[in-house]
């Protein structure tokens, strides 16, 4: 046999060798630690986003305790405001209700003259 026939390799030959780099020991423990590697950041993102997703919720809770809180003051305002109210402070502090109430009318719209 010539040497240029001994050298050349055939296409059995290149099935062989490519699938020889995936069987190879170097190639498995390379992919087994990429897997090892890619689970570990799939397990630490999901961690992250179910901790986010509580702190949501605690602070949606926070914001409805503060939007009923607002309710009640809100409901406390008016009925400090209401008229009963008003009227049950003037008697108490000793104020007398106004009687007689004259308003000025303005007749120009100048302030002074010269």
């Amino acid at each position: 046999m010539s040497p240029y026939l001994c050298q050349q390799k055939t296409l059995r030959d290149h099935k062989l060798q490519n699938k020889s780099w995936l069987i190879n020991t170097g190639c498995r423990g390379f992919l087994f630690c990429l897997i090892v590697v890619l689970g570990m950041l799939f397990i630490w993102q999901t961690s992250s986003a179910s901790t986010k997703g509580f702190a949501i919720n605690d602070l949606q809770k926070k914001i409805s305790d503060l939007e009923k809180e607002s309710q009640k003051l809100d409901l406390e305002i008016a009925e400090q405001r209401s008229l009963k109210n008003i009227e049950n402070r003037v008697s108490e502090l000793g104020l007398v209700a106004a009687d007689n109430v004259k308003y000025v009318t303005i007749l120009g719209t100048a302030v002074a003259r010269r």
